[in-house]
C-alpha cells in the first residue's frame, strides 16, 4: 500500500460503529491530541440503530451527532492507517481478512480476533501497568477484556507486597458485554417480569433480569465458558509467569454495564502478609482508590481506571484479604484501543520520517 507522510493525520475506521464499544471509541477519539481524521463509519445494513437513506448509505448517531454510516466492502479498507474494530464478534470475524488486506494496523476491542495472537505480528494489549509496546512487526493489537486488565494489575501489586498462596478471582459481567442487543434483552425481561408477559431469551439463552447465572443457555454466544477460558488465556499472558494465576470464576450478572471483581487473597505467612492499610495503598497505584465504603458499578461508570474499596481481612482465614473492584468496561476498553492505536501510529511515523 503506499506511504503517506508522517505528518498527514490518520486515516480511520470503526467497524461497528454503532455499538456500545463504537460509540464509547468515538466520544473519547473527539479528545484524543494525536492527529486522526473522522473516522470512516461501517456497519452492517441489518443493524437496528442505523437507517437506512436513498443511496444505500446508512443514518445514525455517532458520538452522539448524526454521522452516514457505510457498509464494509474491500474497497472501503484500501489505504487506511488503521481499523478499530467493536461490533459484535461474529462481524469482526468476517471483516478481519478484508481489513488486514487493506488497511495497515488492526486493533480489536472485542476479543475476537484473539485466536490470531498465534502469529509473530499479533499483540495483546493491556493495562497501563504493564506498558506494552507494539513491534515495527505488529499489524493486529488484540485489547485485553477490562476485568483481565484489573486482575493483572491488582494481583502484580498483591505480589509485590509478599509471597501469595493462593489468590480468587470472580468476575461479574453486564449486559453492555453484550452490546445493544444484551442491553434491550434484559431491559424487556425486566419489563415483561413485572408485567407477568413471557421473557426474551434470544441473546442470553435464559432468564438473568433479577437473577445471578453460572451459566447462560446455547443461545448465547459466546457462552461464560468459553469467555472465562479467554478471559484464563489473557490473564496467563499479561502476567506471563509475574504473579500465581488465580482460581477464576465468571457470572452473568442482572446490570446493565460495568464489570464487578471479587478477589480474594491468601499470602504464605503472617510475617510475609503484608497488613490491610499497607495492602490497600499497594493495590490503589493504577487504580481510583474510593475511600467513602466499597465502590460499585454506578460510582465506576465514566472513570478512566478502576475503582477499588479498602482491603477488607477476612473474617476467618489468616493472612487473607478481600478486595473489591468495580470499572466502567467500555471505556476502558476504549482507552486502552487509543493507546494501542496512538503506540502503532507513533512506531510507523517515527519508522517513516
Amino acid at each position: 500500500m503506499p506511504e503517506r507522510p508522517h505528518t498527514a493525520p490518520a486515516r480511520l475506521a470503526i467497524v461497528g460503529a454503532s455499538s456500545l464499544l463504537g460509540q464509547e471509541l468515538g466520544r473519547l477519539l473527539r479528545d484524543t491530541p494525536l492527529g486522526f481524521r473522522d473516522p470512516l463509519l461501517l456497519e452492517n445494513a441489518a443493524e437496528p440503530q442505523v437507517e437506512q437513506t436513498a443511496d444505500s448509505r446508512r443514518l445514525s448517531l455517532f458520538a452522539d451527532e448524526a454521522m452516514i454510516f457505510d457498509e464494509p466492502s474491500p474497497d472501503k479498507f484500501q489505504d487506511l492507517d488503521l481499523v478499530f474494530f467493536c461490533g459484535p464478534e461474529p462481524q469482526t470475524r468476517r471483516y478481519f481478512t478484508m481489513a488486514r488486506n487493506g488497511a495497515r494496523f488492526l486493533v480489536d476491542l472485542t476479543g475476537a480476533l484473539q485466536s490470531e495472537l498465534t502469529d509473530p505480528s499479533a499483540l495483546l494489549f493491556g493495562p497501563v501497568s504493564l506498558p506494552q509496546q507494539p513491534s515495527p512487526r505488529t499489524r493486529l493489537v488484540v485489547i485485553a477484556n477490562p476485568a483481565v486488565q484489573a486482575l493483572a494489575t491488582l494481583l502484580l501489586a498483591a505480589s509485590a507486597c509478599g509471597p501469595l498462596r493462593a489468590s480468587t478471582a470472580t468476575v461479574f459481567d453486564a449486559a453492555s458485554q453484550r452490546g445493544h442487543a444484551g442491553m434491550n434483552e434484559l431491559q424487556q425481561q425486566s419489563s415483561n417480569l413485572l408485567a407477568l408477559k413471557p421473557l426474551p431469551t434470544r441473546i442470553f439463552g435464559k432468564q438473568i433480569a433479577f437473577n445471578l447465572c453460572a451459566e447462560l443457555g446455547s443461545e448465547a454466544q459466546p457462552g461464560l465458558r468459553e469467555l472465562l477460558d479467554r478471559l484464563g488465556q489473557q490473564l496467563r499472558a499479561l502476567l506471563a509467569g509475574s504473579a500465581p494465576l488465580p482460581a477464576m470464576q465468571l457470572l452473568q450478572g442482572p446490570f446493565f454495564h460495568g464489570q464487578v471483581i471479587s478477589l480474594c487473597l491468601q499470602f504464605e505467612a503472617a510475617s510475609a502478609a503484608p497488613g490491610a492499610a499497607r495492602l490497600t495503598e499497594a493495590l490503589s497505584s493504577g487504580m481510583i482508590l474510593h475511600g467513602d465504603g466499597a465502590p460499585d458499578v454506578v460510582l465506576a461508570t465514566g472513570q478512566d481506571a478502576p475503582l477499588i474499596g479498602a482491603v477488607q481481612p477476612d473474617a476467618l482465614a489468616p493472612n487473607t484479604f478481600w478486595v473489591f473492584c468495580a470499572l466502567d468496561n467500555l471505556r476502558l476498553n476504549a482507552l486502552r484501543a487509543i493507546a494501542a492505536a496512538s503506540a502503532l501510529l507513533q512506531l510507523d511515523r517515527s519508522l517513516t520520517q
